[in-house]
């Protein structure tokens, strides 16, 4: 929740080819206003009014993002999932920041789900994302990889992929 309150504080900003352009809405825009919601912890606010600005506006990446921070604290990892995926498809191909977040929120559901060959493979494409500039977080993700703890409904693999290995609770 913390990194989630950090980006939306950031979410007026997108990075574009090296220049910073800040995003045509303000205070009172239903995404600022879905954000402050989420931050508030007002999470069916902050649901209700990332929807209005998606009505408003269907490619908007951060409230996409918003969104699927809000169904994630509802427990509504499907959709919460996807509203992620959407969000990262939306960020610019030079807005590192926020494909990267959008990766690690999807990421983060899929692991507390205990849906441990999906989160992996997101842990993974955050890493590769990252890594050419930020090794560190890149490493805290590949890490996260061994520590996801399959529930009972989520222990399926994938077709043709291997079971990612769990690490062994301490005696």
């Amino acid at each position: 929740m913390i990194l989630t309150v950090l980006y939306c504080a950031w979410a007026a900003q997108a990075t574009t080819g090296g220049a910073t352009e800040v995003t045509p809405r303000g205070p009172e825009s239903p995404t600022s206003k879905a954000a402050e919601a989420l931050v508030r912890g007002d999470v069916n606010s902050a649901l209700q009014l990332a929807d209005k600005a998606l009505a408003v506006r269907r490619d908007d990446a951060w409230a996409h993002y918003i969104k699927a921070a809000a169904l994630a604290t509802l427990d509504r990892v499907d959709e919460s999932v996807a509203e992620y995926e959407q969000a990262a498809g939306r960020f610019g191909a030079n807005d590192r920041r926020g494909r990267s977040v959008a990766i690690w929120g999807r990421a983060r559901v899929l692991d507390r789900a205990g849906r441990c060959a999906e989160s992996a493979r997101a842990f993974r494409e955050y890493a590769d994302l990252v890594r050419p500039t930020d090794a560190d977080s890149a490493a805290t993700a590949e890490a996260r990889i061994q520590t996801c703890k399959a529930t009972a409904t989520a222990t399926q693999v994938a077709p043709g992929e291997r079971p990612v290995p769990l690490v062994s609770p301490a005696p």
